[in-house]
């Protein structure tokens, strides 16, 4: 009957199938594939000409490589987007840019979009991307939202985040020089939905408007579009102004007076040529 020694040396034989074995276990690990931990949600900026491959873009379960650059044509600023090396979406080159930037927006479902702005000056371009089926598109045009109704407009980041997000929810807080009330913010919601971002309602909040000083009698309506009068504006009255609504390019803005009763007017498609809104004497404008 045979022994077994405890104390007897492997055989060559035998080590090299362990060694075999430990080999073909590390190069499974190797190539099993990694899913992509989810991000926390927020905003996260990025540097510009700087690669980040930490995001997945396109909800396909592999993480994606993002970059902005820029670069000087004379006095001019040129900016792009690249993903996984290839250009993917140029932006607006019509005006002389003199910063450039770029933030990644994680929802609370892993979803990323993508906000890049440009500014000059007394310009600001500023817009929220999506990659899609290898390509980057505009969700959100900011400077578009209320084009007419105003001389300018860009994403506040002072004294507080211009862009939260809360679950699959972003809010977007946009500085605008409005031709009615002059500059104030306003706040746009939109949320996931069908893959993409959609507005949450066609109303919204106004913040930082102040108190206006009437400067001419006009009808203050009920509800935006109607035609019925909630209370008449006199001159030297006191309003404020702290919600708007805007749908299919037309806006309203909520006027409430100093007896609490409120109500909508349309907001003005241009300050007439003044300094200041033709219908309040305090509402300047700054260039």
């Amino acid at each position: 009957m045979k022994t077994y020694d405890k104390n007897r040396k492997k055989t060559p034989r035998v080590i090299w199938w362990h060694i075999c074995c430990l080999g073909i276990m590390v190069l499974s690990i190797m190539l099993m594939k990694t899913p992509v931990k989810a991000a926390t949600s927020g905003v996260t900026t990025l540097q510009t000409n700087k690669t980040y491959q930490s995001y997945d873009l396109d909800g396909d379960g592999k993480k994606d490589s993002i970059q902005m650059r820029t670069s000087q044509s004379g006095y001019k600023m040129l900016a792009s987007v690249y993903v996984n090396g290839k250009k993917v979406y140029n932006m607006p080159n019509n005006h002389w840019w003199q910063s450039a930037g770029i933030k990644m927006i994680t929802l609370g479902n892993g979803k990323n979009f993508v906000y890049a702005w440009m500014e000059g000056e007394s310009m600001s371009c500023d817009r929220i991307l999506q990659y899609k089926n290898k390509k980057m598109s505009t969700v959100v045009d900011i400077n578009n939202l209320m084009k007419k109704y105003q001389s300018k407009s860009y994403v506040s980041w002072y004294p507080s985040n211009g862009i939260k997000v809360s679950g699959n929810t972003m809010s977007v807080k946009v500085s605008s020089m409005n031709w009615t009330i002059a500059g104030a913010s306003f706040i746009f919601q939109y949320k996931y939905k069908d893959g993409t971002l959609k507005r949450v309602s066609y109303s919204g909040v106004i913040e930082n408007s102040g108190v206006y000083i009437v400067d001419k009698k006009f009808p203050v309506y009920k509800k935006a579009g109607s035609s019925l009068v909630s209370f008449t504006a006199n001159y030297g009255q006191k309003v404020t102004a702290n919600k708007y609504y805007l749908k299919d390019g037309k806006m309203w803005i909520k006027l409430t007076n100093s007896a609490g009763k409120s109500g909508w007017i349309k907001a003005l498609t241009t300050g007439g040529g003044k300094s200041r809104s033709p219908l309040f004497s305090n509402a300047f404008y700054a260039s």
